[in-house]
């Protein structure tokens, strides 16, 4: 049904497809009885029963492409390679750029989309080491993000090239500094060409 449905909102031009953005999301559940687990539910801040659900959105139209409802813990990584299938059986040729936060799916799963040649951006996870490496990083550049509402247009970025364990092959690192919040920002993508400003 999701891919029929796509295929013709694809046809009549509602989906842009270039940027897609991954997320799960709990619908809780407050029954008494419940063979439910619990999962972090980021709207209440906290563990709570309900269903594991992962959202497809596409970034032009901000309509949804793509749910799955009622995923277990030790399914959540292979979920993106499940994404992936499908929308491979919808939009043949269009090379999509995935969008999604750091606990999404796992490093080797990264090495996957990579391989296939799918373009990804998202979080790294930030621990104690890397904080305390950023006084040594240099050279940091102010740039521009072109974007009206943006409160903080000009952040300080440093770029490099990194390896990760369970990736094959190196991987894009953009630092932020000066972007509102208190820690910097980790990106990490295997887009080496697209301008940092994007």
């Amino acid at each position: 049904l999701q891919k029929a449905f796509i295929k013709k909102a694809t046809a009549l031009g509602l989906y842009d497809g270039r940027i897609i953005n991954l997320d799960f999301h709990t619908i809780p559940h407050y029954g008494e009885e419940s063979v439910l687990q619990e999962h972090w539910a980021g709207a209440r801040g906290r563990r709570m029963k309900g269903a594991l659900t992962l959202v497809a959105q596409d970034a032009g139209s901000r309509l949804i492409l793509y749910t799955a409802a009622d995923i277990q813990r030790n399914e959540a990584n292979d979920q993106i390679l499940q994404f992936l299938s499908f929308w491979k059986g919808t939009r043949r040729g269009l090379q999509s750029t995935l969008v999604f936060d750091s606990k999404f799916t796992t490093y080797h799963h990264l090495s996957q989309l990579n391989s296939q040649g799918i373009k990804f951006i998202t979080l790294r996870r930030r621990g104690k080491q890397l904080i305390e490496e950023l006084e040594t990083l240099e050279p940091w550049e102010k740039i521009h993000i072109p974007h009206e509402k943006r409160k903080y247009p000009n952040p300080l970025v440093h770029q490099s090239r990194i390896t990760l364990r369970d990736y094959e092959g190196e991987i894009r690192q953009v630092i932020l500094r000066g972007n509102g919040r208190e820690k910097p920002a980790f990106l990490i993508s295997n887009d080496f060409d697209s301008p940092v400003e994007l």
